[in-house]
């Protein structure tokens, strides 16, 4: 679940940082969905920018952007796929900075 955790603080912050606004009725929610959707969209989008990102998130929908995974979705998971993803999450550098920067910060 820290890998779920970190995907979504990485993208209320992507989508903060590139001013993504969203409307919304007074009774819907933002999910982790609406703003990955809005986060891949347009000339600028991480589809355009980082499709091999985007493919490896989407690989993992059910654990990235499901409103409420489960504990056997990642039970469900390979160790070299929880590897893999958290490799993604840290950035190039993450086994030399002390202090990696997220991957989708760089976006």
């Amino acid at each position: 679940m820290l890998l779920r955790s970190a995907f979504d603080r990485m993208l209320w912050h992507h989508c903060a940082k590139k001013n993504l606004a969203f409307t919304r009725k007074c009774d819907e929610e933002l999910s982790t969905r609406d703003l990955w959707d809005a986060a891949k969209a347009g000339p600028t989008g991480l589809t355009a920018t980082q499709a091999a990102f985007v493919t490896k998130v989407e690989t993992h929908a059910n654990l990235f952007l499901e409103p409420d995974p489960t504990q056997d979705v990642c039970a469900g998971k390979s160790q070299a796929d929880l590897e893999t993803l958290c490799a993604l999450f840290a950035g190039q550098h993450w086994k030399t900075e002390p202090h990696p920067k997220a991957a989708m910060d760089n976006f």
